[in-house]
This record gives structure tokens, C-alpha cells and sequence, in this order.
């Protein structure tokens, strides 16, 4: 996963020139920034000098020219670029030391149809600017271009460490299968165990990215007539259907009638520890809210989380030790799981 492209945001999270975003990915502090010519760019985010984060999570995002070191003021621009160094004789005759090179290192990254995408700890063997073509297909990058996904505004986010291999998690967001069982309030507003699935393959024909489209109860009602025609969209297409696209390997990404809700998985350095993240963006910019939206997108948010933290997650630790100590566990996927089947190939293509 660490020498992949992985998904890091969207667009709106680096708005506007000389805006910038501070990420924790795969234990690496992140820095994302858009330079003044409206460039999308990704680095380490470490001073050159003595290895203190540049952008600290104090105040992870903003807009700024210039990001000054908090420990010795060394000063880069927003496209990395090392400006300033206070009482620069004092590396006058240090090999070690050429400061007409020591920008801020940057990480290979690309911004696609609204997303943004990075690897965190790149191997120098692979040819990233060939795998950022692979990155999402044509077809995949016009959905979510159509969707004006890259104009969302980040409201809230909530990470959690979870007692699971980090594969567990995301993959019971792949599926509707468990919501009959395991979901009160899921099974009665979506058609059970019924959903739409498209894969999304790779240049070489691979399994790579996915789509499952969850149908709302309502679409029961608009095939029996119930609902007249003309009253079919007069909320919003998404409060009747929702697609939950997988983004390969780690990531959830459901577009619904509030915005988008985007979960993220990352293994620890243990194989049954994972970091959770999930994030809630909004149609509209936060600083414009009404107390009426924030107080909408607070419960939203909060019930999204009751749902997948209590119902969800609770179970998890349970099967990883089921797979950790019996011999006997194992995962099979029947027809109702189609998106699930897509993923592990892509898995075992990953492995090849």
C-alpha cells in the first residue's frame, strides 16, 4: 500500500492558490499544497534542516505563501521551494549543506477529476508518472467528474484505532448483504440485499476501482406508482439511490444528498491494528452554514457514526481473532457480494 497511489482528498481541500492541507498517511506527515499557479502538489512534511514537521496538526490547513519551521524559521514557498534560512553563513564550508538544493522533498501525486491522490513512501524502481495514468479510468473520472465532487468543502472527520486487520473494515463497507442482520435503521431505508455493481478495470484489463449503487425503499414505491413521475427528483436523485465506490485499496467514497462521506483505512505496524478516518464533506462551504445546517450535518455525521462504529466495527476484532487462531475461518463471497469479488482479485492482482 505505501509505494501505491493512494486516495488523500479532493480539490476543495486545497481551494485556492497557496492553500495547503496537512495528512497523516501510513504513519508520514503530508503536506499538500496548491502553489501560486494553481498547482496541486503533495511532500514530506519535514524541514530540511532538522527534521521538524513544517505544517504542524495545531493548524493542518489554511492559506499561506510561505510555511515557516517552527524550530529555526527555515521558510519554503508553497511549491516547496526553500526561500529562506536565518544566519545562512553559518553553513558556509558544510558539504553536507547545499542550500541552493534543499527544497521540501516531494512525494509523487496527481489531482483527477476532483480527487487528489499521493504515495507516501515511494520506491524509486517504479515509474510513477506511468501508474498516475492508471490511477482512475476514463469512464470512473467521468462519473465523479458529473457528480462535482472536487467542490465539496470538508466539515468534519473522526479517526479511530481499531483491534482488526485494516482489510476488515473496508470491506464491510463493499457490500449490503449484512444490512438485513446487522443494520435496524439501514434495513429500512434501503431495498434489501439488492444494489447495482460496476467494475472499474485498469488499462491491462485488471480489477482495480468499483461501484455498488444502494437502492432506497422509495424506488419500491416509484415502480408501484405510488409516487407520481413528476415528484420522482423533487428532493434529489441521491435520496433514492447512492453510490458507495470502492477507491483502490483503502478507501470508501459514498456520494449521497448531503455530500460525501469518505472512509479510510491504514494498517499500524501490527497485521491486527488499523486506523480508521472518516471524513464528511458538504455541498457548500462550512463558513456559510446556518445553525439549522450545522446542526443537520452534526447529526448526520454522528449517526453515520453510531451506525458503523457500534454495529459495524464492534464485530470486527471478533473475526480477526477468529482468523488469527482457528485454522477453520475463511471468507467466501456468493452472488450478493459482487463487489467484494472484484476487490480480492484486485488483491490478488496487487500480490502477482
Amino acid at each position: 500500500m505505501k509505494t501505491n497511489f493512494l486516495f488523500c482528498g479532493i480539490s476543495n481541500d486545497v481551494e485556492t492558490a497557496n492553500a495547503f492541507a496537512r495528512v497523516e498517511m501510513n504513519g508520514k506527515s503530508i503536506l499538500l499544497t496548491r502553489d501560486e499557479n494553481m498547482k496541486f502538489h503533495a511532500f514530506e512534511n519535514v524541514c530540511r534542516h532538522r527534521g521538524m514537521e513544517v505544517v504542524t496538526k495545531e493548524k493542518p490547513r489554511g492559506k499561506s505563501q510561505v510555511h515557516v519551521c517552527p524550530y529555526h524559521s527555515w521558510a519554503y514557498g508553497s511549491n516547496g521551494e526553500l526561500l529562506n534560512v536565518p544566519f545562512e553563513k553559518g553553513f558556509e564550508g558544510n558539504a553536507k549543506v547545499d542550500l541552493e538544493n534543499r527544497n521540501l522533498i516531494p512525494l509523487p501525486s496527481a489531482e483527477i477529476a476532483g480527487t487528489l491522490w499521493v504515495v507516501s513512501h515511494p520506491d524509486e524502481t517504479k515509474n510513477y508518472n506511468e501508474m498516475a495514468k492508471d490511477i482512475l479510468n476514463q469512464k470512473l473520472q467521468e462519473e465523479l467528474s458529473a457528480f462535482n465532487v472536487g467542490k465539496n468543502f470538508a466539515v468534519v472527520s473522526q479517526e479511530m484505532r481499531l483491534n482488526a486487520n485494516w482489510k476488515l473494515p473496508i470491506d464491510t463497507f463493499g457490500e449490503a448483504y449484512h444490512f438485513k442482520t446487522l443494520h435496524p435503521f439501514l434495513r429500512q431505508v434501503f431495498m434489501r440485499n439488492r444494489m447495482l455493481f460496476n467494475g472499474y478495470d485498469d488499462s491491462n484489463g485488471n480489477e482495480k476501482n468499483s461501484c455498488m449503487v444502494l437502492g432506497a425503499n422509495t424506488l419500491q414505491l416509484m415502480a408501484d406508482g405510488d409516487i407520481p413521475k413528476e415528484k420522482w427528483f423533487d428532493t434529489s436523485p441521491f435520496s433514492h439511490a447512492t453510490p458507495t465506490y470502492m477507491f483502490s485499496p483503502n478507501t470508501s467514497f459514498i456520494v449521497n444528498a448531503n455530500g460525501l462521506s469518505v472512509t479510510q483505512v491504514f494498517p499500524t505496524d501490527k497485521v491486527d491494528e488499523c486506523i480508521v478516518r472518516m471524513t464528511q464533506y458538504a455541498g457548500s462551504n462550512p463558513s456559510k452554514f446556518s445553525t439549522q445546517q450545522r446542526k443537520s450535518i452534526a447529526q448526520n455525521f454522528g449517526g453515520f457514526l453510531d451506525i458503523v462504529a457500534t454495529e459495524d466495527f464492534e464485530i470486527l476484532a471478533k473475526m480477526n481473532r477468529s482468523f488469527k487462531e482457528s485454522p477453520h475461518a475463511e471468507t467466501i463471497f456468493g452472488r450478493n457480494e459482487p463487489a467484494l469479488t472484484y476487490r480480492h482479485k484486485m488483491f490478488l492482482n496487487m500480490l502477482k
